[in-house]
Formats: structure tokens, sequence, C-alpha cells
């Protein structure tokens, strides 16, 4: 993701995968003041979007796609399930 590595190809502190459970508490550990995080359209994302709130962030999900959880869901249930989103905040 353009802007997210430094020179060396590593990721900058603000950026995290999400790959494992230690990536998880890497997030959680992170996350503790802050206030905003971004995360992808997919499945894992979120969910790890909606943790991210039970920690306190505003949250805000950034995506390329058409329609969230592209793999998953058809356009018309997408936009069933961004109304869900939505509601959740």
């Amino acid at each position: 993701m353009e802007g997210a590595t430094v020179s060396d190809g590593s990721l900058k502190p603000a950026f995290s995968c999400f790959r494992s459970l230690d990536d998880c508490r890497k997030i959680a550990s992170w996350a503790q003041g802050k206030h905003s995080a971004a995360v992808t359209e997919a499945l894992l994302g979120l969910e790890a979007a909606r943790g991210l709130q039970n920690f306190g962030l505003e949250v805000h999900v950034v995506h390329i796609g058409g329609h969230l959880m592209p793999q998953q869901l058809d356009p018309g249930r997408a936009r069933s399930s961004r109304a869900a989103w939505k509601r959740w905040g």
C-alpha cells in the first residue's frame, strides 16, 4: 500500500498487518489512546474495525472495490450489510 512503508520496505510504525494473534495484540496495544484507524473491506478487516471500535477508536473502513466483502457477498447483500455496519457506528 502506497504510503505505508519506509525506504527499506518495512511498515511505518502506525501501520500493521493482521495475520496472527501476535499481530492482533500489537494492534490492540498500539490502539490504546488513539483517535482513528483505517482498515480494509474483507471480513477479517471488518471484524478488526469492530474490535478497534471496542477500544474507543473512531474507525474508517477504506476499500477499493465496488462493495464490502466482495468474496462473500453479492452487491445487494453487501448493501444490506453496509447498512448494518453503519448502524453500529
